[in-house]
This record gives C-alpha cells, sequence and structure tokens, in this order.
C-alpha cells in the first residue's frame, strides 16, 4: 500500500480518474467538478466496462441485500419525498465499482490502485490541514441553515476540506495508514504520522478518533504476530506514547478546540445524536423485520428532514441499517463485514494487516456517523472501496 507500481496503465489512468473524481468532494476552495449523478454515470459505465472485459462473478451476499432493498421498498412503500427506489438505484451504480459486488481481475486491479491513491490523497490532505491550523487556513462551511444544519455535530476545524467530521475521517483513514507504512516500509513514514494524528484532534471528531485507536491498535496486534517486528513495534508505541504527551502538555491548540466546541454547546451536540438514534431504535421497533424502507425515515417521528429533496442525516449507520432495512438487512450487512474480516485475518499478505485495521475503523465510525447507504458521499465510497478490498483478498 504505497505508491501504486504502474504495470496496467490503462487501469490505472482509469482508476485515477475515477478517484479525483469522488474525493475532490470533500476538499473546499476548489470547484465541484461532478454532481452525484455524475458519479452515478461515470461509475456505471466503468462498471459496464469491466462486466463485459472479463468473465465476471457477482459476490452474492451484497447482489442479495440489494434485492431484498428493492423488494422491500415494493412492500412498504415508503414516503414519496425520499424516492427510495432512485436512492437505492444511485447507491448501487455509485458502489457496483468500489464495492465487492463485481469480481473479475480487472476490476480487482482496478479497485487496488483506487485504494492505493484514496490513501495517497487521504495522507496529503491530513497532513496539509495540520499546518492549515497554525497557518489560519480553514475550509470548514457554515451554510447550512435550513432543517439539516449539520454543522453542530463537529468542531470548527476542516482544514482543507468542507467540514471537520470529514477531515477527522481523513486523518483517521491516514493515520492508521502511515503506522503500517512506518511498521513495515520505512522509519520515515512516523515523521507525517504525527502531523496526520494532529488534524484528527483538531477536528475534535471524538468517533473518528476513537476508531482511529482501535484502528491502529489492531494494525499493532496484527503486525506483532510478525516475530521480527516486536521490537521495532515496541519502539513504535513508546515514541507514538511520547510524542502525544508532548502535543497535550506543550501545545494550546487542543485546548483552542475544545473552548470553540463548547461555545457551540456541548449538551446540544449531545443531545442532538441521543435524539437521532432513539428516533432510528422507534423506527427499527415499527417494523423490526423489514424496517421503514431504503433511505427513509418515519415522517412523523419528529426527525427532521428536507422536504424538498427528502435528504435525510440518519446520525449513526448502524442503526440506519436496522430502521431502514430491519433484522434482514442487518443480517447481510453484517455478514458483509464479518466476510471482509475472515479475508484479512486469514491472509497471508502485508496489505492484510492495514485493511483489517481499515475495517474496524469503518465499523466504528459507523456507530457516530450515518453514511453508509449515501451514494453521493464521499466517506460511504471510500467505505465501501475498503470492504471490496478486503472482500478482494479472497478471490486472490
Amino acid at each position: 500500500m504505497t505508491i501504486p507500481t504502474i504495470k496496467h496503465p490503462r487501469l490505472f489512468k482509469v482508476s485515477l480518474f475515477f478517484t479525483v473524481l469522488f474525493y475532490h468532494k470533500i476538499l473546499g476552495g476548489i470547484p465541484t467538478l461532478a454532481s452525484t449523478n455524475i458519479m452515478f454515470g461515470v461509475s456505471l459505465i466503468i462498471a459496464f466496462a469491466f462486466f463485459f472485459h472479463d468473465p465476471p462473478k457477482f459476490y452474492t451476499p451484497i447482489l442479495s441485500f440489494i434485492i431484498y432493498a428493492g423488494l422491500a421498498i415494493l412492500i412498504l412503500e415508503p414516503p414519496p419525498v425520499f424516492s427510495s427506489g432512485l436512492r437505492l438505484l444511485l447507491f448501487v451504480g455509485v458502489i457496483s465499482t468500489i464495492s465487492p459486488l463485481i469480481q473479475n481481475e480487472s476490476i480487482r486491479i482496478f479497485r487496488q490502485y483506487c485504494i492505493q491513491l484514496t490513501i495517497i490523497f487521504c495522507i496529503i490532505t491530513a497532513v496539509i490541514s495540520f499546518f492549515c491550523f497554525f497557518l489560519g487556513i480553514n475550509h470548514m462551511t457554515y451554510e447550512a441553515k435550513d432543517l439539516l444544519d449539520i454543522t453542530d455535530k463537529g468542531g470548527l476545524f476542516g482544514g482543507l476540506c468542507k467540514h471537520s467530521i470529514v477531515l477527522g475521517f481523513v486523518s483517521g483513514i491516514s493515520s492508521c495508514s502511515l503506522l503500517y507504512l512506518t511498521i513495515f516500509k520505512n522509519w520515515r513514514y512516523l515523521i507525517l504520522l504525527i502531523p496526520s494524528f494532529g488534524s484528527l484532534i483538531f477536528s475534535v471528531s471524538r468517533g473518528a478518533l476513537f476508531a482511529t485507536i482501535l484502528g491502529c491498535i489492531i494494525i499493532l496486534i496484527m503486525a506483532y504476530k510478525k516475530s521480527a517486528l516486536k521490537i521495532k513495534i515496541f519502539r513504535i508505541i513508546m515514541i507514538g506514547c511520547a510524542i502525544i504527551a508532548v502535543v497535550v502538555n506543550y501545545t494550546s491548540a487542543v485546548d483552542i478546540m475544545q473552548s470553540k466546541n463548547k461555545d457551540r454547546g456541548e449538551e446540544n451536540i449531545l443531545s442532538s445524536r441521543e435524539a437521532k438514534y432513539n428516533y432510528r431504535i422507534e423506527e427499527f421497533k415499527s417494523s423490526p423485520i423489514l424496517g421503514i424502507g431504503f433511505s427513509a425515515i418515519d415522517i412523523n417521528s419528529g426527525d427532521a428532514y428536507n422536504v424538498n429533496t427528502g435528504v435525510i442525516e440518519p446520525g449513526t449507520s448502524w442503526l440506519a441499517v436496522l430502521s431502514m432495512t430491519g433484522i434482514i438487512g442487518m443480517a447481510f450487512i453484517l455478514y458483509i463485514f464479518y466476510s471482509c474480516i475472515k479475508a484479512t485475518y486469514t491472509s497471508t499478505t502485508k496489505d492484510s494487516v492495514l485493511l483489517i485495521g481499515l475495517i474496524f475503523f469503518i465499523a466504528t465510525t459507523m456507530v457516530s456517523e450515518g453514511y453508509i447507504f449515501a451514494g453521493g458521499s464521499t466517506i460511504c465510497v471510500i467505505a465501501w472501496l475498503i470492504m471490496g478490498a478486503c472482500i478482494d483478498l479472497d478471490y486472490e
């Protein structure tokens, strides 16, 4: 998982184009080149090209989930404002290339390039954002003033990203990846790990921070299985603890971010998140088997949604899976994550050490962020790309 070795120039160019297309949407200060509809169209074209290039196979759990979600929409008939059928189609189109849905040699190479490029972009974004904090550069936006004002769910610093939550997610991916590179590639990556983790702290994303720590612990445990690396890993842990101690004790950056977060009303943040959880639980109770419909909420629950576009903010991915697709849908998603963990745990490749850490990172951030079905979200694309890379290990 370093700079890609370009053995397949055409596939690399396609993957570079696609990665830039979905990744640039999270960056501030630059125009958005691709709408969600364009992303859908490009992804579908690439999927069809790979489908007919090599004899394809389908990854049954995801295919089964898609069929089930479609049938559930027909049975449940969610309110038209949410356009559940169209959103499911959009979701399938966008993840068709980066999830493990389609399996053949060409698309696996494409996904490998995509995740390598994504990790590089995440590292660049996180490291530069750290220095942006001290230079006063902040692309965090505050434009959401309607029913779905999501700016109260994060800090005030986004660095190069449009939102602090996104910076926290990107910095988490970057930190886990740099820890892996420090262990298996070169000590020099530790130099980049410091500002990357700093950006994670500045984002004030507690969910991403906890997920990153868990992901790093998993990476260290898996790497520790290789006896030749035990001394190196021990040194990394000691150096890492020393660096964190210095940052906490000898800089005011953390205090500044905490004070800014308090100014926004910490009680309101927590109560808002707790309310989202309660809404999803009540929706699940009302229809525990099938859920209430893909990308839909109960319009009578009191939870906010955009009455014009049907856009919702579930607040949590795991409870959203339960409330929207019920126990049946949750069974499919849990099996996919189980397969990801099994594939990475049993694989003998070094890259599996990073991937198992990242899949635990994704699973943990899903507790506090509701992106799992948001086909137009860059975070959603990255999450399913990581799942695709994990499952691909079973086909190598």
